[in-house]
């Protein structure tokens, strides 16, 4: 339908003098008119609206056949399948294999790492030639072949073992699109998503191997399959193979459909692959609970084995009770981090304990999980005792009210926390919640990283925060980006607290005001950078003795170290390029502000 759409557009308005319509896209770097890119666009909405063959056969522009004439192609298509014997004979029809042995053929008729693995010498061929397992990721995998061959950028093993987690995680998007990717990173800057990526622990070393990708992306794909294909002598063939191959593993827990075992095989994989040293658990079928007790076995027994689990991710699991029975297992702990799951009683209990008794927890991650503000307050009685802790993200959880201020409050007494991330979560109209970040800020000597995008209406933040923001050493960034409009008064006081941090020496060089500004608010805003000695006063010092100021004490001056500001999606009008932008503000603007 397409083609005979587009072919009709172009003989309709070209005719065949194709020489013309060459000439045109020449002259316009190979872009269409206005007009024709409508017109294209307007028959392809029509063919999405097709849901018929009498719709299909208009738009081909063919006749609609009769009853009579559609009898006729039946008995002709019935008449060749027993000729050609398409679907077998009367006596021996082609019947649709089981579905065992379908998943059997879908093994078989891929590259797979049991083809090269000799079970008896335990050894794999080619272990060392990693030109060769890229070729057959590139072979195997469709999504890596489109990327190695059409993206811009050279991608790493690395970077694939990511793309394949975030998609299992989070579902394909249009983000992952290469060309997008690459806009991106060349047109806007990237500075900003880099600071909100940020996390200590990292599943794959910069050396992450073709050889070891394909064995996680084999292995993991093969576990889809398996509670279908159950055959066990597979299994334990594939666990050997990828032993000391699989650092991070994503273990789907799905129904176990044939297995006369049950859920005995996760206990198998968990006891034996002892080099995993971060566990993607995925509940999306709701298993979890159905699987407990093998999981618990499989756990204790990597643990028994030296196993050293550094990160733990539960995606969509309803914790049952029973959790800290899991969790004990792993003393090594680093990360845990939670996305779509539901935390019971029991569980926050159990991560508190965690992160009180493991002296080595730096990272949680709590991001769009549901508890709520009890069991956050067991969540922060063990913040307060985990002195390694770096990273804290609790975005999109908007029903915490009262849960998240202990939790700053306690981590303000950390000596290395560096990053927290609220966005999406009830900051603006949260009296509790603001005067805990303030005692963050006011508090903590090594905070870097502060993001609070789309946290409601940011303009109640109080007097003190930007306060302690001016005087604060340490922070490097600030995000605030927002889909309503600050006020004046908030402007004002965001552009004297950066002015402020940097007249003391801060260290405070980017801020994202997303949707924040207008032409009036963003004029108050630089207007707040110029800041004098008796505004210092004011701010810091004693109201009775900026009043008797004068003379070069009331001078304004611009202190900004600013180098990243992102005002995208702001109502500030203007034509021409950002540089014109910065001399139609300030004519002295610093040259080193990047604004997005």
């Amino acid at each position: 339908m397409l083609m005979k759409q587009l072919n009709t557009e172009i003989f309709e308005h070209y005719g065949k003098d194709f020489e013309k319509l060459n000439e045109l896209l020449d002259a316009r770097y190979c872009r269409l008119t206005n007009e024709d890119e409508s017109r294209f666009k307007y028959h392809i909405e029509e063919i999405f609206e097709v849901k018929n063959f009498l719709k299909y056969y208009l738009i081909v522009g063919s006749d609609v056949p009769d009853k009579e004439t559609l009898a006729k192609r039946l008995k002709t298509a019935v008449k060749n399948s027993a000729e050609k014997k398409y679907h077998g004979d009367e006596k021996n029809l082609n019947e649709i294999p089981t579905i065992d042995l379908q998943s059997q053929e879908l093994i078989h008729n891929k590259p797979t790492l049991l083809k090269y693995w000799d079970e008896k010498r335990q050894l794999l061929d080619k272990d060392t030639d990693d030109a060769f397992w890229k070729k057959l990721c590139i072979e195997r995998f469709k999504w890596i072949r489109q990327r190695v061959h059409h993206s811009y950028d050279k991608l790493t093993p690395k970077d694939f073992a990511e793309m394949s987690d975030h998609n299992r995680i989070y579902g394909p998007s249009k983000d992952d699109d290469p060309q997008r990717e690459y806009n991106k990173e060349k047109f806007k800057n990237p500075h900003f998503d880099t600071i909100q990526k940020h996390k200590v622990f990292h599943e794959y070393a910069a050396g992450f191997t073709w050889l070891e990708l394909f064995a996680k992306l084999d292995f993991e794909e093969f576990l889809d399959v398996f509670p279908i294909l159950n055959n066990f002598k597979y299994l334990y063939d594939f666990i050997h193979a990828v032993k000391g191959r699989i650092k991070c593993l994503f273990l789907k827990i799905q129904s176990k459909r044939l297995l006369k075992s049950g859920y005995y095989f996760y206990m198998t994989i968990l006891s034996n692959l002892t080099d995993v040293e971060s566990l993607i658990i995925s509940d999306a079928d709701g298993c979890f609970a159905n699987a407990y007790k093998y999981l618990v076995k499989g756990v204790c027994n990597y643990h028994d084995n030296g196993g050293s689990l550094k990160k733990l991710f539960l995606h969509k699991v309803f914790t049952c009770n029973g959790f800290y029975k899991i969790i004990r297992n792993f003393p090594d702990l680093q990360a845990i981090e939670t996305y779509g799951s539901t935390l019971s009683s029991e569980a926050c209990k159990a991560i508190g304990k965690v992160l009180s008794d493991n002296k080595y927890m730096k990272e949680l991650d709590l991001s769009s999980t549901s508890y709520n503000d009890q069991m956050a307050k067991d969540i922060a009685d063990g913040l307060m005792r985990a002195k390694m802790m770096e990273v804290l993200k609790l975005k999109n959880t908007p029903g915490l009210v009262n849960g998240i201020s202990p939790m700053l409050y306690n981590l303000a007494f950390s000596p290395k926390i560096r990053f927290v991330d609220l966005s999406g979560c009830s900051v603006g109209g949260n009296a509790n919640v603001i005067e805990a970040l303030y005692k963050l800020i006011k508090i903590s000597g090594s905070m870097e990283h502060l993001v609070l995008n789309n946290c409601g209406n940011l303009s109640n933040m109080s007097h003190e925060f930007f306060v302690a923001l001016g005087e604060n050493k340490t922070l490097l960034s600030l995000q605030m980006d927002t889909s309503t409009k600050y006020t004046s008064d908030f402007a004002s006081k965001l552009g004297k607290a950066c002015a402020m941090n940097a007249k003391k020496k801060g260290l405070l060089n980017t801020l994202s005001c997303k949707g924040g500004f207008d032409n009036s608010t963003f004029s108050y805003f630089v207007s707040s950078l110029y800041i004098s000695e008796q505004d210092h006063e004011y701010m810091y010092g004693d109201s009775t003795s900026a009043n008797k100021m004068s003379g070069e004490d009331l001078e304004r001056k611009l202190h900004c170290n600013l180098i990243h500001l992102n005002i995208e999606s702001s109502s500030i009008p203007f034509n021409g390029s950002i540089h014109e932008l910065k001399r139609r503000l300030k004519p002295n603007w610093p040259d080193l502000v990047k604004i997005c």
